[in-house]
C-alpha cells in the first residue's frame, strides 16, 4: 500500500508540475495572441481609413475630370462661335471694300458733274473714308479673333491631354481602391479570427488552471495517503514483532 501510495503521489506531483508548465505556456501564448490580435485590429483600422481616403480622393479626381470635360466642351463652343464671328467679319470687310468702290465711283461721277456734283463728292469722300476705316477695323478684328482661335485650339489640346491623364488617374485609383478594400476586408477577417483564437486560448488557460488546481489537490491527497500508509506499515511492523515474541 505504501509503495502504491508513493507511486500515486509521485504521479500526481508530475501531473501538477506538467500542468503548471502547460498553464505558463498557455498564458504566454494567450498574451502573444492578444498582442497580435491588437496589432491586426490596428492594421484593419488603418486599412479602412486608407480605403476611405482613396475613395474620397478618387471622387475628387472624378469631379475634376468631369469639370475638365465641361471645360473642353465650353472651349469647343467658343471656337465654333469664333469661327462664325470670323465669317461675319470677313463679310463686313467685303461690304466695306464694295462700299469703298462705290464711294470711289461716286466721287468720280461727282467730279464729272462739276459744281453740281461738289456736294456729292464730299459725301462720297466721307463714305469712302468710313468704308476704309470699317475695313481696317474688320481686318484687325479678324486678326485678333484668329489669334484667339489658335489659343483656344492650343488650350483644347492641353485640356484633352489633362482629361486623359485624369481618366488614367481615376482608373488607377479605382484599382488601388479595390486592392485596399480587399486588404481592409482581409484585415478585419484576420482580426475576427485572432479574437476567436484568443478567446479559445483564454478558455484553454482557464481549463489548464483548473487542471493544475485539481492535480495539486490530488498530489496533496496522495501525499496524505502515503503518510497514512507509512503509519499503517509501521503499525504492522510493531504487530509482527509482538506476535513473534509471543
Amino acid at each position: 500500500i505504501f509503495s502504491l501510495a508513493e507511486q500515486v503521489s509521485s504521479a500526481s506531483q508530475a501531473i501538477a508540475d506538467g500542468s503548471s508548465s502547460q498553464a505558463a505556456s498557455t498564458e504566454e501564448t494567450s498574451a502573444s495572441l492578444e498582442e497580435i490580435s491588437s496589432m491586426t485590429s490596428v492594421n484593419a483600422n488603418s486599412a479602412t481609413t486608407a480605403d476611405s481616403l482613396i475613395r474620397s480622393t478618387s471622387q475628387l479626381i472624378a469631379d475634376g475630370n468631369s469639370s475638365m470635360n465641361r471645360l473642353i466642351q465650353a472651349m469647343e463652343g467658343i471656337a465654333t462661335a469664333s469661327d462664325k464671328t470670323l465669317i461675319v467679319v470677313k463679310t463686313i470687310d467685303s461690304i466695306a471694300f464694295q462700299t469703298n468702290l462705290l464711294a470711289l465711283n461716286a466721287a468720280v461721277e461727282a467730279a464729272r458733274a462739276g459744281e453740281a456734283g461738289a456736294g456729292f463728292a464730299v459725301v462720297a469722300d466721307e463714305v469712302r473714308n468710313l468704308a476704309m476705316n470699317a475695313a481696317q477695323s474688320a481686318r484687325e478684328t479678324n486678326h485678333l479673333i484668329s489669334e484667339t482661335v489658335e489659343k483656344i485650339k492650343e488650350g483644347q489640346v492641353i485640356a484633352k491631354t489633362t482629361a486623359q491623364t485624369f481618366s488614367s488617374i481615376v482608373e488607377n485609383s479605382s484599382k488601388v481602391g479595390g486592392l485596399v478594400s480587399e486588404i481592409a476586408l482581409a484585415c478585419r477577417q484576420q482580426a475576427t479570427g485572432m479574437g476567436q483564437i484568443s478567446q479559445a486560448m483564454n478558455e484553454i488557460d482557464a481549463v489548464t488552471q483548473s487542471n493544475v488546481a485539481l492535480a495539486e489537490e490530488s498530489a496533496a491527497i496522495a501525499t496524505d495517503m502515503s503518510n497514512q500508509a507509512e503509519k499503517v506499515n509501521d503499525n504492522i511492523g510493531h504487530l509482527s514483532t509482538i506476535v513473534g515474541s509471543a
